[in-house]
């Protein structure tokens, strides 16, 4: 495809967050916590792209009802390429991935169902046809790469289609609820967010809040719980080993 190669997507993910902005209540600014999200893009736009991944001109939005198939045939037409861009490979499966979490076809098709998304098995195997289509049989090491690297971008998925539920909200007429949409996926995105980028630097407490849906009560509860369960360990490694700070190492 002629014209320079370009990522998209953070400039498109900022330009989204301002229209959100825009558009929000403050109620609602303040419930998706639009605040912090620029310097979430900031972050992921330093962690996620990294030399080695693959920079290809990517649909963007791999849906199943994007995917056509004729039933004689079996040949494959992708169709609806608005917003389609040169963009990370791995993000493009990303998006594949978390689409398997939605039905559109039933009386709530806002309502994403994570339990149905496709485990690591499936993931190795969906990213091993994908290598051997070129012909080539991909190493393990190229497969598990690909596997690492899409699950990353899920948190940069989230955020998309978080926003463009948000905006939609606001601007759309059809019969979709837009905004239960976006909770959704902002919930996936600081849900996942601790575990896919080893938390960071953020605190106990901050990680405890993004990956759960509770109150602040339940949320310290959990860290005590954690805490009493951490001392009891300590406690009967000790009686087990005596004074067994020789043997860690700073």
């Amino acid at each position: 495809m002629p014209g320079p190669i370009y990522v998209l997507l953070w400039d498109r993910l900022r330009n989204w967050l301002n229209k959100a902005k825009s558009l929000c209540s403050t109620k609602d600014a303040k419930e998706f916590r639009l605040d912090t999200l620029e310097e979430e893009i900031r972050m992921l736009e330093q962690e996620l792209p990294q030399p080695h991944q693959e920079i290809r001109f990517c649909h963007n939005d791999l849906q199943y009802g994007n995917i056509m198939i004729d039933e004689e045939t079996r040949a494959i037409t992708i169709i609806d390429y608005e917003y389609a861009s040169f963009n990370t490979v791995a993000y493009d499966l990303a998006n594949h991935f978390c689409e398997m979490a939605a039905n559109y076809h039933t009386d709530t098709p806002h309502i994403l169902d994570y339990s149905i998304y496709p485990g690591l098995v499936e993931r190795r195997r969906f990213v091993h046809v994908y290598l051997s289509s070129a012909g080539n049989q991909p190493s393990e090491s190229e497969v598990d790469q690909l596997v690492h690297d899409a699950e990353k971008y899920t948190l940069a998925n989230h955020l998309f289609w978080g926003l463009w539920g948000i905006i939609s909200a606001y601007v759309n007429k059809i019969d979709f609820n837009y905004t239960e949409y976006a909770r959704q996926r902002f919930q996936q995105y600081w849900s996942r967010r601790p575990s896919l980028l080893q938390f960071r630097n953020h605190s106990k407490w901050e990680q405890c809040k993004w990956s759960c849906s509770i109150s602040e009560k339940q949320c310290a509860l959990f860290i005590l719980e954690s805490l009493y369960i951490n001392i009891r360990l300590l406690y009967f490694i000790k009686l087990q080993y005596g004074n067994f700070t020789k043997y860690l190492h700073v």
